[in-house]
């Protein structure tokens, strides 16, 4: 019986030590899952550690880009100003020169600065009607001044087609008593014009080098033809003494040497009208206002590019934002599955240690009950030796019976001590199982977390996938010239014969009538000189007449009838020429200035008054200026003293003693002074608040608001980290000085939690989606009241 009990022992030990050999195995698989796992980990490490390092370069790439993107928005904005710049100052110059521009065409097309005859002809719009001389050339740039000086009265001549259209303007000018024009018909006028050789200072005759029709060729010769333009007045003087063609020599500067000799030379004080130059800047002024419009073209479009590219940049910068913000949130994400993942292997390393002490409390368990079984055989056999030795000899050892009954209870207890280490044995196995059972659940647990490590790499993956003239005429008009020349020397050497034949005869006659010849020639010869005489007379008397008229507007008569008898002459002749050399530097007479002085006389009248008014307004201003600065000096002054008793007071609550004060760098000019601040902390020297440390500093500046507020308080205030330089204590100071003032709605921007410890309601943003914002509200006294 004993040894079927040692029998059951051993196999239940037996049993034993293959559940605990089944458990080493088991535990041995979950090792080498655990180092898959491990390899694993360490692989996923591996990938998220790359792709956390990409995603961080690419944040760096990502952030030059935003810099590189502001820097071009700075660039672009500096641009934009200076386009804005640009096209002011074009816009500027553009109605400047359109001003310009439309002024001088308006006296171009009124004909301003030509005489009273010009303009009616001109306005009357004639047919055959070309313009002035000044419409019909274009004088080249510089020479403006020596063909105007060339031309001199001659530019307001009239050219017309012919001989009738003169006589026809001429009467419609008498009968309008318009005034007096010369006419120059292209039809019948001739010209001729000089040529000369090129010469050092000689730039040409002046009919070569304008511009003109070649109808009007005749017309320009008339002109110009026997003018020639030099560069200085000494070329002039030099050329006119060697050409001696009977040219005038006219200076690009205006001097003028005339073929007698005379110079005439100078500069008028007040310069007149200039008609060819005036038409010369009609045409700078149309082209300076074509490129100018053209500007402005080019610096709209590129201002409109400008814009474009800022609204480009600002969409690349929101993009380059939202991708940053995306690959920040990317770069957290991996860094918490970073973070997990090292904790599963962490967690691993200690399920590893929890494995070999398992181990190696399995194996000494299996070393244990092969020692039982062992120990269990050992004893079954020495039972069965001492059991036939007891049958052998029960009959011989009866003596004994009292020692074998002990030995058979110590066997007893021997089994009863086995039966309670198989009880043992037992809870070991149950013990087991349930660890079994553990494990298995810790394995499924691994599974768990593989699977969610693998859907949160798939996810990360994805997230990835989704960031990413007419010379012939000319020629046979010459020939035909030649010929008549021809002719003219034969009749005249015709007439020279036939006048020695008739001196001879004379002669031979005049010896015989001496007496009577001599008589009659002296009386032909006084005829003669009176009918000279006369005629030159005659002559003068037209002369003064059409001076009369030409200079004063007057008849013969009616300077006759406005004749004195005591009239002194000497003296009005002088008058005269110095009257006559005002005019000439007045320039053309403006016959449309006396209209014109009235209206400026009007305006100027007008804008006296305006200027009158204005300056007793300013006068008045200065007054109400000066008041209100004496009022407001007051007022400033009464509460500036307000607010230094206020901050000697609040400084000394909030530092707990100390001393501070508040004063003007310039009492005499209070407005426009600076405000001197020093303050002396408890157990510190009196300083300047630029020499305190920052908390200090912050104190003071919040005693110095404190203080304004009280004097004046305000229904609301707004505060931004004021006390972000402050520590706890200070703080809780400045929040309790804060309740003082219930009158006032306080909002903090604050990170401080010590702030918000004493705050009503607190308000604080989130942001539980990318690009969403939420803002959540707290109470804080119906919070206290809840709990």
């Amino acid at each position: 019986n004993e040894n079927v009990g040692r029998n059951g022992e051993i196999n239940t030990l037996r049993s034993y030590k293959q559940s605990l050999t089944s458990r080493k195995s088991q535990i041995e698989f979950e090792n080498n899952s655990g180092d898959e796992r491990g390899a694993g980990y360490k692989v996923k490490t591996e990938t998220v550690e790359s792709q956390l390092g990409k995603h961080k370069e690419t944040l760096k790439i990502c952030e030059n880009e935003i810099v590189k993107n502001e820097q071009e928005i700075l660039s672009l904005n500096e641009e934009y100003n200076l386009l804005s710049k640009q096209i002011d100052d074009n816009n500027i110059k553009l109605n400047r020169t359109y001003a310009r521009k439309k002024t001088i065409e308006e006296m171009e097309n009124n004909y301003e600065g030509y005489n009273s005859a010009v303009k009616f002809t001109m306005k009357s719009g004639v047919k055959d009607v070309y313009g002035t001389v000044s419409d019909i050339i274009k004088v080249p740039k510089g020479l403006e001044l020596a063909i105007e000086t060339a031309l001199g009265a001659g530019m307001q001549n009239i050219v017309c087609e012919d001989d009738s259209t003169a006589k026809n303007m001429i009467s419609t000018l008498k009968k309008n008593s318009a005034g007096r024009a010369t006419f120059l018909p292209v039809r019948s006028i001739y010209g001729k014009k000089l040529s000369v050789e090129k010469m050092e200072g000689l730039l040409g005759v002046a009919a070569d080098m304008v511009e003109f029709d070649g109808k009007f060729n005749d017309v320009v010769n008339y002109l110009l033809g026997r003018v020639i333009i030099t560069k200085t007045m000494d070329d002039a003087v030099r050329l006119s003494k060697k050409l001696k063609n009977g040219a005038r020599f006219v200076t690009v500067e205006g001097e003028v040497v005339n073929a007698s000799g005379a110079i005439t030379g100078g500069k008028y004080r007040n310069k007149s009208a200039n008609l060819i130059e005036r038409k010369a800047e009609i045409a700078n002024l149309a082209t300076e206002f074509d490129k100018l419009s053209e500007e402005k073209n080019i610096l709209a479009i590129k201002k409109e590019t400008n814009d474009k590219k800022k609204t480009d940049n600002s969409k690349e910068k929101e993009k380059l934002a939202a991708a940053k913000q995306g690959l920040l949130l990317e770069i957290g994400n991996l860094n918490s599955e970073l973070t997990h993942i090292k904790d599963l292997i962490r967690e691993t390393g200690i399920n590893y240690d929890k494995y070999d002490k398992e181990l190696k409390r399995i194996a000494q368990d299996i070393q244990n009950a092969e020692q039982m079984i062992d120990k269990h055989k050992n004893e079954m056999s020495e039972a069965e030796t001492e059991l036939e030795k007891l049958n052998e000899e029960v009959d011989k050892l009866l003596v004994a019976a009292d020692e074998l009954t002990d030995k058979i209870e110590a066997s007893k207890d021997e089994i009863t001590n086995c039966k309670v280490t198989v009880n043992e044995s037992e809870t070991k196995v149950f013990g087991l199982n349930e660890l079994i059972e553990r494990i298995h659940d810790t394995l499924i647990d691994y599974e768990d977390e593989l699977s969610d490590a693998t859907s949160e790499l798939e996810d990360l993956l994805a997230e990835k996938e989704l960031l990413c003239t007419g010379d012939d005429e000319t020629g046979e008009k010459e020939s035909e010239l030649k010929k008549e020349k021809e002719n003219l020397e034969k009749y005249i050497e015709q007439a020279a014969k036939e006048k020695t034949s008739i001196n001879s005869r004379y002669a031979a006659i005049n010896e015989e009538q001496k007496a009577i010849a001599v008589e009659q020639n002296n009386t032909v010869d006084q005829k003669y000189r009176d009918e000279i005489k006369l005629a030159r007379n005659d002559t003068q008397l037209t002369n003064i007449k059409d001076k009369l008229w030409d200079e004063f507007e007057i008849s013969y008569a009616e300077a006759k009838d406005m004749k004195e008898d005591d009239f002194p002459i000497t003296s009005a002749n002088k008058e005269c020429r110095e009257v006559k050399i005002r005019l000439k530097e007045l320039g053309d007479v403006n016959i449309s200035s006396i209209d014109e002085y009235e209206k400026v006389g009007k305006r100027y009248e007008f804008l006296t008054e305006q200027r009158k008014d204005i300056l007793g307004a300013m006068d008045e201003l200065k007054e109400i200026i000066f008041n209100m600065d004496k009022t407001i000096k007051k007022k400033f002054k009464d509460h500036f003293d307000k607010v230094v008793i206020n901050f000697e007071t609040i400084f000394k609550e909030l530092f707990n003693g100390g001393h501070a004060e508040l004063r003007l760098e310039d009492d005499d000019n209070p407005l426009e002074s600076g405000v001197v601040i020093v303050a002396q902390p408890p157990g510190k020297k009196l300083k300047n608040i630029n020499l305190m440390s920052g908390g200090e500093k912050t104190m003071t500046a919040i005693a110095l608001m404190f203080a304004v507020l009280k004097s004046k308080p305000t229904p609301f205030c707004i505060l931004d980290e004021v006390e972000a330089a402050l520590d706890d204590s200070n703080i809780e100071r400045f929040s309790l000085y804060l309740k003082k003032f219930k009158e006032i709605q306080f909002a903090l921007v604050t990170h401080q939690r010590a702030t918000m410890q004493h705050a009503d309601v607190l308000y604080g943003v989130t942001m539980p989606e990318h690009g969403i914002s939420k803002v959540l509200s707290l109470k804080i006294n119906d919070k206290f009241d809840l709990e």
